[in-house]
């Protein structure tokens, strides 16, 4: 990544990716243990269904995540 993208896109202070995923990952893992695949399914199309809709996560599901800015909606180009 040269200077321009750091231009654009600062880093944010205090933001830890890995940890955002694994945050992610371990609430995933709580609201789906004990799932049967069918009941996987449905919880995975429940939540990908609600971010095509929004473009964003479900609060519910988002946690402590951080947005740097709105996410572009579907078919719009940045």
């Amino acid at each position: 990544m040269n200077e321009e993208f750091w231009r654009e896109f600062p880093p944010i202070p205090g933001f830890d990716c890995v940890a955002m995923k694994h945050r992610a990952q371990e609430r995933i893992h709580r609201a789906t243990e004990g799932m049967t695949d069918d009941e996987l399914i449905e919880y995975y199309n429940r939540t990908g269904r609600a971010f095509r809709e929004t473009g964003k996560i479900p609060s519910v599901e988002a946690g402590s995540m951080v947005l740097r800015e709105e996410p572009s909606k579907p078919g719009e180009s940045r």
